[in-house]
């Protein structure tokens, strides 16, 4: 998991890869499946994920491009991959591990671009190995939080050049927002990311009119365009004229709009796994899952590589957990010990099954 962790933020390949070609997917498309030789047990919830799968391939009967929504349904195989992984992890350590030093790479790469040396060419500036400076912000966020949740502190720390250089404001305020939960109860945290939402809306085309103002439109559009059964898989298209500049968005910079925009009602299987993995609070990984709710607001992690595997990652284990540890209510000779604690388990069991109760003498 080290290695995996290590190699994503750090397969860039200059003057061959760029913001359309993010290498991580290859990566992860390579890798992922080999974890369907992986033991661990399936939890009965994952089957409303492989439902909207299922969904996502009929759409492309209906799909304005055929050519986009393979690479939609590409996608989506990529997520549920990534989702049984995390049923298959153990401890999750190494790979937060890996990914802080990609992220602390990603960071001196930064700081040097700061400096006025580009030695990789990106799509902003200061940008890191990614391709944009958000996607940089958005990483080090989640990572961060990953590696808190933990309580590796050092390896937190090395991932902060790469938050503070990225200049991304949504990554501040998730940070803010995600740790906060940690000290208040929820609903104080969700009201004041609702009251600084309502803020940022109405001062938008004030402070930062290219992004806010573009967000509304695309919003407004993709509203529009909402049908019962979708637009199909990878069909997002925008073509917007605002203030005599062309736009052309390829994302909805919402994850849960666009997935009503191209699956319609089939998207409501995957929001409730979202749903139901953050009614586990007790979980260590709530709190990154909570940030990745968060960015779904306004930016497109679950199409962005790192930030689509650790979703998908991290849902996968809470749900998978969440179902040994219903099986521990059933089968009371079962123990339900934490994916993280080292102690090795006091009963054995087999495949991550309950054991059986043996019969009365």
């Amino acid at each position: 998991m080290f290695y995996l962790g290590l190699l994503l933020p750090v397969c860039y390949v200059p003057g061959f890869v760029g913001a359309y070609i993010p290498t991580q997917w290859v990566v992860l498309s390579c890798l992922l499946p080999f974890a369907l030789w992986r033991g661990g047990t399936f939890p009965p919830p994952a089957l409303a994920g492989l439902a909207t799968l299922a969904w996502s391939a009929l759409s492309l009967l209906w799909a304005p491009n055929p050519i986009d929504s393979i690479y939609g349904l590409w996608l989506f195989a990529i997520w549920a991959l990534s989702f049984w992984l995390g049923c298959t992890i153990t401890d999750f350590r190494p790979l937060w591990q890996g990914l802080a030093l990609g992220m602390a790479v990603n960071g001196a790469v930064a700081l040097i671009q700061w400096w006025g040396y580009v030695p990789v060419e990106t799509g902003t500036r200061i940008s890191g190995l990614f391709f944009n400076s958000t996607l940089l912000g958005a990483c080090a966020t989640l990572v961060i939080i990953a590696c808190v949740s933990q309580r590796q502190w050092l390896h937190a720390l090395g991932c902060a050049p790469a938050l503070a250089l990225s200049g991304s404001r949504g990554a501040w305020a998730v940070l803010t927002l995600t740790l906060l939960t940690r000290y208040l109860r929820l609903r104080y945290v969700l009201l004041t990311a609702v009251l600084g939402a309502i803020a940022l809306l109405l001062a938008a085309g004030r402070f930062d009119s290219n992004s806010d103002t573009d967000r509304l439109l695309i919003w407004g559009m993709a509203l529009r365009n909402l049908t019962p059964w979708g637009n199909g898989i990878g069909s997002f298209v925008a073509y917007l004229i605002y203030d005599g500049r062309m736009v052309y968005p390829e994302r909805a910079h919402n994850d849960y709009l666009q997935l009503l925009f191209e699956l319609g009602l089939g998207a409501v299987p995957i929001l409730w796994l979202y749903v139901l993995a953050l009614t586990q609070r007790h979980s260590d990984h709530w709190p990154i899952l909570f940030a990745v709710v968060l960015f779904s607001t306004f930016y497109f992690p679950l199409w962005a590589p790192i930030p689509a595997f650790i979703a998908c990652v991290v849902t996968g284990a809470m749900l998978h957990d969440r179902h040994l540890a219903w099986l521990g209510r059933v089968h009371g000779r079962y123990v339900d010990l934490s994916r993280h604690d080292p102690r090795p388990p006091r009963a054995p069991h087999r495949g991550g099954e309950a054991l059986p109760v043996p019969p009365s003498a």
